[in-house]
């Protein structure tokens, strides 16, 4: 990957409640917003991807960005690549438990009768395995990467 050249510094000053807002911010307080007088911003139906907790969508110095109850800020292509990483991370979970679930069905299959409980635990080992392996080709398809942009 080819490097990109030195960032040049602009003639203008960067806007002061941006500023103000990354020095507060620095100093490790949870809502900045509250010390500089800046509006909090917009309640948004977005869950933080690092804590669950509620988000809001901050509009300042013609930037968008979007920060949750305890400080957690994203951009909004961060915020997207959190929450791809967040599904992918469930979607591997789902895996590991249909896995397991299929080896138990195995298991009771195994030790059944030769009965409808063994046809049952049979088919449902079956269904865990293929339900699995289609989670598996939608991550293989490139989640992470889609998600990511």
């Amino acid at each position: 990957m080819e490097r990109a050249g030195p960032v040049s510094r602009r003639d203008r000053p960067a806007k002061p409640a941006l500023s103000q807002e990354t020095i507060v911010d620095a100093a490790g307080l949870n809502d900045p917003f509250i010390l500089l007088g800046i509006s909090h911003g917009a309640a948004v139906s977005i869950a933080c991807p690092e804590c669950r907790g509620a988000m809001k969508r901050i509009d300042l110095a013609g930037a968008v960005h979007f920060r949750c109850h305890v400080g957690h800020a994203y951009s909004p292509y961060s915020l997207l690549a959190a929450q791809g990483d967040t599904v992918e991370s469930a979607l591997w979970s789902g895996i590991s438990v249909l896995e397991e679930q299929a080896a138990l069905h195995a298991t009771l299959s195994e030790r059944a009768r030769k009965d409808e409980h063994a046809d049952r635990h049979r088919a449902a080992a079956v269904r865990a395995t293929s339900a699995a392996n289609a989670i598996r080709c939608v991550i293989d398809d490139g989640w992470g990467a889609s998600a990511h942009g």
